[in-house]
């Protein structure tokens, strides 16, 4: 028999078992109405492991938390809104009461979503769980004269991220918008460009699918870069 390797966690055998409680693993298809999942206990775990894919139509997903167990009353929620096909939402978020609901909202009928959420032993950010920090990364890319261009962030990113855009020559107009469960967008932040000047700014993004748009408002055709990278150490909860 091997002897145990001293680790300095006498209870480490627990401490890591918080982290296997499976809450709920479903592929949902065919509905047209809200779902509910729960309640869950979550007074015992730090953080809610979530993995959620739009597979048919968009999704919100809400996972509320209340003091008891009756769900009577209300304490906080994390909210997530995919407002494009295929949107994902995943993270490791922090818990924010003892017992936890899962509310799930489609966008019309005959929708379809894909959802795994599971107890964690601490929060961390979208990056550790998604094959890379790059929300868009577009090169080199061709606009016409007064021509609107649309580039979609196909994962959410809950916290600030960094945008860097240069437009090779002449004018344009950049605005980021967040787009709900519903597919209705709203602009968020705008810069009006009047010179081929680069813009490199941290934007705190909402837990919502988003999107840029860039704009060209100078008489002739153009091309630009684009790139918005999640930033992983000034993460919200």
């Amino acid at each position: 028999m091997t002897a145990p390797v001293a680790h300095g966690y006498p209870d480490w055998g627990r401490y890591t078992a918080r982290s296997d409680v499976l809450y709920i693993s479903e592929s949902l298809a065919g509905i047209g109405g809200a779902v509910i999942r729960g309640p869950f206990f979550t007074g015992n775990v730090p953080a809610v492991g979530l993995n959620a894919i739009c597979v048919i139509n968009l999704w919100r997903v809400e996972l509320q938390f209340y003091s008891d167990e009756g769900l009577t009353n209300f304490l906080a929620e994390h909210d997530f809104s995919m407002g494009i096909a295929a949107a994902s939402t995943r993270g490791l978020f922090a818990t924010l009461g003892p017992w936890m609901q899962i509310f799930l909202t489609p966008s019309a009928a005959g929708s379809a979503l894909d959802i795994d959420a599971w107890a964690a032993n601490q929060p961390a950010t979208y990056t550790q769980n998604a094959a890379h920090s790059i929300l868009i990364q577009q090169f080199n890319i061709a606009i016409g004269i007064g021509a609107t261009n649309t580039h979609n962030a196909g994962r959410l990113w809950y916290g600030n991220a960094f945008l860097c855009f240069q437009m090779r020559a002449g004018t344009a107009s950049l605005e980021i918008q967040d787009i709900d469960h519903n597919g209705v967008a709203s602009r968020i932040w705008r810069r009006q460009l009047t010179a081929a000047q680069p813009v490199g700014e941290i934007i705190p993004l909402p837990s919502r699918t988003v999107r840029v748009v860039v704009i060209n408002t100078s008489g002739a055709a153009q091309n630009y870069d684009l790139f918005l990278l999640a930033q992983p150490h000034v993460m919200r909860s």
